[in-house]
């Protein structure tokens, strides 16, 4: 698998206070296989630090517990996947 396999549809939190910048689903093309659609992702940014992805979790009674957990290359591949739609999204246009 490669980034390419990988499609981001981003959107951008409305609230500017929010450490949460942006929200997105991710789709896995697996060729004649068919896709795997994740929703819920999360793109994160405290001052002072690089944005990162958070993966779809779901509120338990006592934590966040992940709905969805890549292992490997591919989690990676879709963290940046996510970040580059991200910065795409707030970079200005020229």
């Amino acid at each position: 698998m490669t980034i390419d396999d990988i499609t981001v549809d981003l959107r951008v939190n409305s609230k500017v206070d929010s450490k949460c910048k942006a929200f997105a689903d991710v789709t896995l093309l697996l060729g004649g296989d068919g896709v795997i659609k994740m929703s819920g992702y999360s793109v994160f940014e405290k001052e002072g630090r690089s944005p990162w992805v958070g993966a779809p979790a779901r509120k338990g009674t006592y934590a966040f517990f992940p709905v969805v957990q890549l292992i490997g290359k591919v989690d990676s591949l879709v963290s940046e996947a996510v970040l580059a739609a991200y910065r795409r999204a707030i970079q200005p246009s020229n």
